[in-house]
């Protein structure tokens, strides 16, 4: 349990730091994690997916990356980090596309 404690601060510390949102550096590297974390998904390597969900999610602040991690997790049988995440997933708000074109376009001179 002292890992998924863990993982839910450096959530909780990197939402922190999200007020401006993320660069679009940022996005870009987050859907590269993510692509990633997808192919180790679907290659049944679950921890390593949900390492790279959560490390996009870092950089992007996309909930359902969180959601996304915590599936991997329970597909992985951490239920512990599952149910952690899933409990952390509920509790954020919600992002959409919209959020992140509205954050580009404020930062356009």
């Amino acid at each position: 349990m002292p890992i998924a404690c863990a993982i839910v601060l450096g959530i909780a510390l990197s939402a922190g730091t999200a007020a401006a949102g993320p660069t679009d550096a940022e996005l870009r590297r987050a859907e590269a994690l993510a692509t990633e974390a997808r192919m180790f998904f679907k290659s049944k390597l679950y921890k390593d997916a949900a390492l790279q969900f959560m490390e996009a999610f870092a950089l992007s602040q996309r909930p359902a990356l969180v959601y996304n991690a915590a599936r991997a997790y329970e597909e992985a049988d951490m239920l512990d980090k599952s149910i952690a995440l899933f409990g952390h997933y509920q509790r954020l708000p919600v992002w959409t596309m919209r959020d992140a074109k509205r954050q580009r376009r404020s930062r356009l001179p």
